[in-house]
């Protein structure tokens, strides 16, 4: 008889342990579309993932498509995050080399911007323009003299460029101090 529980008792803690090692696994994962998501970027910098919005692995579909609309210029931009929401997707790219001035005279001015909304300071440059009838937005940013990052998305709907896909919900994700 006591060898019967001695074998039940190992199996209930085998499986509790399976239980909370799972739980445990699955909290801590980045993707789901969590609203209280946050991607850990580099220098103590995080960025805000809205509802809906998942971050995946980079494919090379979406290689190919980050390249052909945002990192065909001569300065290089690799592609570090890519997120994906069903209405949009939004690019983070690690720019090598350059600055928010080399940037705005480089990458972001190669557009006429067909949506009229090009702003620019020393620590920032922002452009929305339409192209092969696409949405398209993009956000050089500096953040405390460290950290420079370029922020792309495209879309078709010109929704969610007015209300997500702006300069300032697109700064406000970017936290400092989080990871």
């Amino acid at each position: 008889m006591p060898l019967i529980f001695f074998n039940i008792k190992r199996v209930i803690l085998k499986n509790l342990f399976f239980a909370i090692l799972s739980l445990f696994l699955f909290s801590c994962s980045n993707k789901g579309g969590d609203s209280n998501s946050d991607i850990p970027l580099f220098n103590d910098c995080t960025f805000k993932l809205h509802s809906g919005e998942l971050l995946t692995e980079s494919n090379t579909a979406t290689q190919r498509l980050y390249e052909n609309y945002f990192n065909n210029t001569d300065i290089q931009i690799p592609l570090f995050k890519h997120i994906k929401h069903t209405e949009y997707d939004i690019f983070i790219g690690i720019p090598v080399g350059t600055s928010v001035e080399g940037m705005s005279k480089t990458v972001l001015e190669k557009h006429n911007s067909t949506l009229d909304n090009f702003k620019k300071d020393r620590n920032y440059c922002y452009n929305q323009y339409i192209l092969n009838g696409l949405y398209i937005t993009e956000l050089a940013i500096k953040i405390d003299d460290k950290s420079l990052f370029y922020i792309s998305s495209i879309t078709s709907n010109k929704l969610f460029v007015d209300t997500l896909l702006n300069y300032r919900e697109l700064s406000r994700r970017i936290l400092k101090g989080k990871v």
